[in-house]
């Protein structure tokens, strides 16, 4: 007879593919009819996780329990609770654990045996499925299909020549863009070194300033008998160059914000012989700090959109024995010489928590006619309402008792005090 053609063989294959496939699924049908709920009866003796399930136990109880319920513990090394756990496995009976085991084994072992056959049928059937397509394609079908996969192949290399190509010419472009960049940044650097030089210039004190207030600070520095004849003299200097000053002196005249703002302007004080303020007693540096600061607030009275001095906690600045003379600055700036609406009148605010040294500023600080001077002491601090305050009047007192003619006598020097320092000006 003739030799069976290419297409019987194909007819052939694909007849045996149909059968193989046609059982697979009869079989598939037969295992869901057997068991319709088969996925939750294997799982339902299972725990969650990687814990144990439950035939697990009883065959574990069945293995273990006469052993676990016969050691004997000590009773300093275990606490009641664990003497109890022990009677309570010595109720347990291995036949009863082994007898459970075997009846759920024999509930389970077909269910998984039947879920493991299910998976690997399922898998069977996918795989005849794909090569009852493939058997049944004409020989012009699969010739399409592998130039479609050669066109696939294909592609693929010239998009990835392509990205190569685009990514080359994005690195070229951007090498370009960026020595552009770098020419420009360079050409900005130099306008930026120019800038920072003019506002290095610029920040420098004028000398008239420095001036006046080296003057106004040691015209108020000899009013002072404390300070003892003692006379500064004023440098503008850079934070960042302070390095030539004394170590304490840097230490104590760099502004906290330093390096927020970068470069600022300070004053390095010096005395006449050339000594440096870390030189000084803590007295003499209290003097100049004063002095300065009222030198300043002078200068920048045209300035101030008020007339309002204050002094906070005195205490840590003044002696006591140096506490009267200093005061005429105070009684000077507060009262003026007595004239209405006079240039040099201040509202002045003094605080101290020393109680020594507020009795002294109650007597020193008395107001001269037509002015007055409050006290307010602070009481007390509440979360919601704040501080608590006592407002007093300050008035000199009345009558010729020794105390108070010291006082009058105190009195009259402190009005001399106070015309020799008006004479002699801010």
């Amino acid at each position: 007879g003739e030799a069976p053609t290419e297409e019987d063989k194909s007819a052939t294959e694909r007849d045996k593919l149909s059968e193989c496939l046609r059982k697979c699924e009869d079989e598939l049908t037969r295992i869901e009819t057997e068991f319709p709920r088969l996925e939750e009866e294997v799982a339902a003796f299972d725990a969650s996780g990687e814990q144990p399930g439950l035939l697990a136990i009883l065959e574990t109880l069945r293995d273990h329990a006469d052993r676990w319920s016969s050691w004997e513990l000590e009773r300093q090394q275990a606490s009641p609770s664990v003497g109890r756990l022990l009677e309570e496995l010595r109720r347990v009976r291995p036949e009863d654990a082994a007898k459970c085991a075997g009846e759920l084994l024999g509930y389970l072992k077909p269910r998984k045996d039947a879920a493991k056959k299910r998976h690997d049928l399922q898998v069977k059937r996918e795989h005849l499925r794909a090569e009852l397509e493939r058997a049944s394609r004409s020989p012009a079908t699969a010739v399409l299909i592998e130039i479609r996969s050669e066109l696939e192949k294909a592609a693929r290399t010239l998009s990835h020549a392509w990205s190569d190509e685009r990514r080359d010419h994005d690195a070229q472009a951007g090498a370009q863009e960026a020595g552009q960049k770098r020419e420009q940044l360079v050409a900005l650097q130099k306008k930026v070194g120019v800038v920072g030089d003019l506002i290095e210039k610029a920040a420098l004190p004028p000398k008239e300033l420095l001036r006046n207030v080296e003057e106004l600070a040691n015209t108020i520095l000899s009013r002072v008998v404390s300070s003892g004849g003692l006379q500064i003299e004023l440098e503008a200097d850079n934070v960042a160059q302070n390095e030539l000053l004394e170590a304490d002196d840097v230490a104590q005249n760099k502004p906290s914000d330093a390096t927020r703002y970068g470069q600022r302007r300070i004053y390095t004080v010096k005395t006449e012989d050339r000594r440096h303020r870390a030189m000084l007693s803590f007295g003499q540096r209290t003097q100049i700090g004063v002095a300065m600061v009222i030198a300043e607030n002078r200068l920048l009275e045209s300035k101030l959109g008020h007339r309002v001095f204050l002094m906070d906690d005195l205490s840590a600045t003044y002696d006591l024995a140096n506490l009267s003379r200093d005061a005429v600055f105070w009684r000077q700036m507060a009262y003026g010489n007595g004239a209405t609406n006079e240039p040099s009148q201040r509202q002045v605010f003094l605080s101290s928590h020393h109680e020594d040294l507020s009795n002294r500023l109650l007597d020193v600080m008395a107001p001269v006619e037509g002015r007055r001077a409050l006290l307010y002491r602070f009481t007390g601090w509440k979360l919601g309402t704040g501080p608590s305050v006592e407002v007093y009047e300050v008035e000199p007192q009345a009558g010729l008792n020794q105390g108070q003619v010291d006082r009058q006598i105190f009195a009259r020097w402190m009005e001399a005090q106070l015309r020799e320092t008006a004479d002699a000006g801010p």
